[in-house]
């Protein structure tokens, strides 16, 4: 049991990076990462590579090893926005990307594809996905958002991000609203520099929250924040430099 053992509540917090083709081929590897849930208690972990047989296969022996320690089991994450080939080296049903689902004006086929991505990852183990993409695609020069979103209306985004939401969690998938507080209006790839979004609150709030708050309103069980800058947005909530 966890109790008050503040090391324990820590190392639930943190979730690393998990390698699953490092994992099965490098031995130093494989044992940081038992030393990750055996010493410092790690909450869990992202997959990432791997097949589906070997995330299922690694899962199973990491939440063995956690069980002799603790109550608590790891938990598993991975983003599967269109399945599981998002982040496995091979497997799994690839789905359309977000705005080809909308653009068929049929919500349910969000949701049934959320279903699906869901009970493909419970198989493996996973329980948490950090889908959906909740960002309004309001800039076409955005080189990291574009098709992932479910288009250019905020209207349309709420309505498909919420059914795919639905449709995971209804299979015991933890969803994911991302990327908060709106990543659609940028033209620069987070993964390598710093979006700035000029955007302030009355145009946050008439554009890129509402999605968001149709999610939080429909119960998602989590929130991922964008890496971005929003200083008209924040000084607007009396942030300071």
């Amino acid at each position: 049991m966890i109790g008050n053992n503040y090391k324990a509540m820590l190392g639930q917090l943190i979730m690393p990076r998990l390698d699953m083709d490092a994992y099965l081929m490098d031995e130093h590897y494989a044992e940081t990462i038992t030393q990750l849930v055996q010493n410092r208690m790690a909450g869990g972990f992202c997959v990432f590579g791997g097949n589906p047989v070997s995330v299922a296969h690694v899962v199973v022996e990491l939440q063995g090893i956690a069980s002799k320690l603790w109550d608590t089991p790891l938990l598993f994450s991975c983003d599967c926005e269109f399945g599981l080939p998002m982040r496995l080296t091979e497997g799994g049903t690839e789905f359309p990307d977000a705005m080809a689902i909308a653009k068929t004006g049929e919500p349910e086929l969000a949701y049934k594809t959320g279903q699906a991505i869901a009970r493909e990852m419970r198989a493996l183990g996973l329980s948490w996905n950090f889908a959906p993409v909740a960002d309004v695609n309001s800039n076409p020069n955005n080189p990291i958002i574009n098709t992932r979103s479910f288009g250019e209306n905020p209207n349309t985004v709420a309505e498909f991000s919420s059914a795919f939401m639905l449709g995971l969690q209804s299979e015991g998938v933890a969803a994911s609203a991302k990327h908060f507080p709106g990543h659609g209006d940028t033209s620069v790839d987070s993964h390598k520099e710093l979006p700035i979004i000029e955007r302030d609150w009355e145009s946050f709030y008439g554009l890129e929250l509402s999605p968001f708050q149709a999610l939080i309103k429909q119960g998602v069980w989590s929130v991922m924040t964008g890496h971005l800058a929003a200083p008209k947005l924040a000084a607007h909530f009396g942030a300071r430099d």
